[in-house]
């Protein structure tokens, strides 16, 4: 079927929702102004972001710490191997690199990897970088990082934060504890200095850095390389969008990254980008988004030799190399051994290396994953679990239900869709109508109209699916059969309305960040094309073919109290939402299912007794029979409650 859309009306329809989401940074008039607001900001970014849903005993948890070996590594220093508890459960590899002659109060730093594969922590510029920080007389730590090394599994794998997200607690809180228990072991050191603290890192190092800086003031100095930009840049780079982590739930309702750029200041600051990055972040768009803005607000408070910007230019590629390297120990220098001889060259420690196998810490074999975490949690939710009860208590149940869902959804009703007629056509007999539909001034929807030759009486048949309107074929040819005047039709992030120029789960993520949520819109525009479809003629039926339109269309029908849609029929509905974790069944297809706390309140069962009082049917389920039955069971007595027309049928 050809595109009904014009080329990049997409992109433009969604980038344009992004960009007016996105906070600005505006200068503070005064130095006191910027301290209010700083604080304001930290506790927000936590509380509502960060630690979101998290329990307060565990973010005042101690860290739990396991001393190994130490070896001998080289002359001048030696490697204590230990790992600690970063999340209940979840405890993660560390080296602790300490100089040889250490004598009261020495800096400490925290090295913390990127995307370095299976070598992880053993990665050759990381323990050059931590050897040489030692020879200069400082502690220096490096923790594996989820994925990597030692926690190189798909458990860990950080799109699986999302399994927490869908269960109501942050799922980069686990990234942010496994740093502040970093630090926290690192302080606890007898010989630590509390005044002079830095955290550095590449990339994904990079990111951790400017997370744990910008948020703890524990930090007195921050050295990220090549770890984050702006989200306007994100929005216009696909390269610079990054992974789940650095897109946490909401962040750009308070927040954008120049603001946690902001929030290191007056601390000493010095930000690497690299010129010709072949990954992400290049220096020159770098520079203006994140680096330009704030260093206004270190002069405003009088700091402006505190806050640096280093571009590499050999090799000039994504990299923690020498001239990143030294960049660094010059800057600690300055900052950290001021008055002390300097030595701003690196000090040659190649022939020092150890092996992977040499440097593995080891772990207990139960250790906690995103998985297993989602699954602990996932046992006791949702926490308000429909019943089948009196018609009274049911509706009652539902009219705060619907309330809750609109909630977590971000769903806010889209006005009456603009409907423009691009052509008309027949085939096989049948007129064949081409629509564009354009809903709330947002968002434009392609639709094809089949059948029904603009008889009011014709029964109205809305199908929409995953893969678009060419996988909805074989339905809509029976629908036709039957008699309907069939519409098939696209949503965000299906069919033809899959952004072409980013992958579809980025602009997913960067949706979540900016306070959106991709099943929220979906839902809203299901409900908005039945609204126009419904227009003068009976309620509508609506199918929808594959899990993520099906949940939307669940959704839809849930919340829709102008019954305009009569009858729901969808093909693979999860029986349940916890189907996605405990079969890990991964993230990136499925990402418009991660939607923040809702299998906290609602899973797959409560949105279809929210529908009762009509007629559903759920096709070819995912889930066995035993799992079907053992979530849906009960739900034809819940439909009965309503009387009239209401009944489920769960199965082909």
């Amino acid at each position: 079927m050809a595109p009904v859309l014009p080329p990049g009306i997409v992109e433009a329809d969604l980038n344009r929702a992004l960009l007016r989401r996105i906070p600005p940074f505006r200068m503070p008039r005064s130095a006191a102004q910027w301290q209010r607001e700083a604080e304001r900001l930290r506790q927000r970014i936590l509380s509502e972001v960060v630690l979101a849903g998290v329990p307060r005993a565990i973010i005042r948890e101690k860290p739990r710490v396991e001393w190994g070996e130490t070896l001998d590594a080289g002359p001048g220093y030696s490697i204590r191997k230990l790992r600690y508890q970063g999340y209940p459960g979840m405890w993660v590899p560390a080296l602790l690199y300490l100089p040889d002659k250490v004598a009261g109060r020495v800096p400490v730093v925290l090295n913390v990897n990127g995307h370095v594969g299976p070598p992880g922590k053993a990665i050759e510029y990381e323990q050059i970088r931590c050897i040489n920080l030692a020879k200069r007389g400082m502690i220096a730590l490096h923790p594996e990082w989820l994925s990597f090394g030692e926690l190189n599994a798909p458990g860990y794998s950080h799109d699986r934060l999302l399994y927490l997200d869908l269960c109501g607690r942050s799922g980069v809180a686990v990234f942010y504890l496994h740093l502040k228990r970093a630090l926290d072991l690192l302080l606890d050191l007898p010989n630590a200095d509390p005044k002079r603290v830095a955290v550095t890192g590449l990339s994904g190092g990079g990111w951790q850095t400017i997370l744990i800086s910008s948020l703890d003031t524990r930090v007195t100095a921050a050295i990220p390389n090549a770890g984050y930009i702006g989200t306007r840049v994100r929005v216009s780079y696909s390269s610079d969008v990054g992974d789940e982590e650095q897109q946490p739930n909401d962040l750009g309702t308070i927040a954008d990254y120049v603001h946690l750029t902001a929030l290191l200041a007056p601390r000493p600051a010095l930000l690497i980008y690299n010129v010709r990055d072949d990954c992400c972040f290049q220096s020159d768009r770098a520079r203006r988004s994140v680096f330009d803005p704030v260093e206004r607000l270190y002069h405003l408070l009088g700091a402006g030799d505190r806050f640096e910007y280093h571009e590499n230019v050999d090799p000039g590629t994504h990299n923690y190399d020498l001239d990143n390297r030294q960049a660094l120990y010059r800057f600690l220098n300055k900052h950290f051994l001021a008055g002390a001889p300097a030595h701003d060259e690196e000090i040659p420690s190649a022939d020092e290396l150890l092996s992977g196998e040499a440097l593995t810490v080891g772990l207990p074999p139960d250790n906690a994953t995103f998985t297993s975490l989602a699954r602990g949690l996932s046992r006791k939710l949702p926490t308000r679990k429909v019943t089948p009860q009196s018609r009274q208590a049911f509706t009652t149940w539902r009219s705060r239900a619907r309330e809750r869902l609109m909630r977590i959804l971000r769903c806010k009703p889209l006005t009456p869709a603009k409907a423009t007629l691009l052509e008309e056509t027949t085939f096989e007999g049948r007129p064949i109508r081409v629509w564009r539909l354009e809903l709330g001034g947002e968002w434009t929807l392609p639709a094809v109209e089949y059948g029904g030759g603009g008889d009011p009486a014709a029964p109205v048949a809305l199908v929409v699916a995953d893969g678009g309107k060419s996988e909805s074929a074989q339905v809509v040819s029976d629908l036709l059969k039957a008699g309907h005047r069939v519409i098939a039709f696209d949503v965000l992030f299906a069919g033809e309305c899959t952004p072409a120029v980013r992958q579809g789960y980025q602009s997913g993520l960067l949706c979540t960040m900016l306070g959106a949520r991709p099943l929220g819109i979906q839902a809203a525009q299901i409900e908005a094309v039945a609204e126009w479809a419904s227009q003068g003629r009976a309620a509508c039926h609506l199918l929808a073919i594959g899990k993520n339109v099906s949940v939307a269309a669940a959704a839809a029908t849930a919340l829709d109290k102008a019954g305009r849609i009569a009858r729901l029929t969808t093909y693979s509905l999860p029986a349940s939402l916890g189907l996605l974790f405990e079969e890990d069944a991964g993230c990136r297809a499925f990402f418009p299912l991660y939607c923040f706390g809702l299998l906290r309140d609602f899973d797959v069962r409560e949105l279809l007794a929210m529908c009762a009082g009509r007629q559903v049917e759920c096709r070819q389920m995912w889930g066995n029979q035993a799992r079907i039955q053992a979530e849906l069971g009960d739900l034809g007595e819940v439909f009965r409650r309503p009387g009239g027309n209401s009944r489920i049928t769960i199965g082909d």
